[in-house]
């Protein structure tokens, strides 16, 4: 007999963000400019001051593609499921055109059926997702074109595209499923960060 284990995987998206940067200059008080009217003295004085905002980056998911491995029939047999980079989930990252980013991810992480089992009964049960192959970027090009791989705590610039600095991030992943794995949806979450 064959049982049925639904794979289902989500994802946390985290982000640290630089608004803003202040510049001012000290101001210079010249007082041969000053006037004076009885025993008092007026001056004028003026300052400049900047001020450079910056785009916060954002992480979205992008296109109609997911991790989700679907169902899978157990088997006596150790079984490996890959979905590829260019079939799974694919985001995009956006902030100032040049800005360097560091994107940070978990490799592995153990998916479960903990909460199938407790609402079906049943055998509690892990399955381990590991991020391999490992993520790539096709910089702003939308398309699986030339992709460059990832290696967690990289950094990327992200290139102008309209006045908008983008970044497409591929994320695909292999689970491996033991012989007479325990039956259920299986659900784990893996965390992707990109901070500036």
């Amino acid at each position: 007999m064959k049982f049925a284990v639904t794979i289902i995987l989500g994802m946390f998206l985290f982000l640290n963000t630089s608004f803003s940067q202040t510049e001012s200059e000290e101001a210079e008080i010249d007082l041969s400019a000053a006037s004076g009217v009885g025993d008092a003295i007026q001056l004028s004085v003026t300052a400049n001051a900047s001020l450079l905002v910056l785009k916060g980056v954002s992480i979205s998911v992008s296109g109609s593609n997911t991790l989700a491995f679907g169902d899978i029939f157990t088997s006596n047999i150790t079984q490996t499921k890959t979905i590829t980079n260019q079939n799974g989930q694919k985001f995009l990252v956006q902030g100032n055109s040049g800005t360097n980013v560091i994107i940070n991810y978990n490799t592995s992480v153990n998916l479960d059926n903990s909460l199938w089992a407790l609402q079906f009964g049943g055998t509690q049960g892990t399955i381990n997702f590991s991020v391999n192959p490992l993520p790539v970027q096709t910089l702003a090009n939308s398309n699986y074109i030339s992709p460059v791989t990832i290696n967690n705590g990289g950094s990327v610039v992200l290139t102008n595209s309209g006045g908008v600095g983008k970044l497409y991030l591929w994320v695909g992943g292999k689970i491996t499923i033991n012989p007479n794995q325990p039956i259920g949806d299986y659900i784990g979450y893996i965390n992707i960060n990109v901070s500036y």
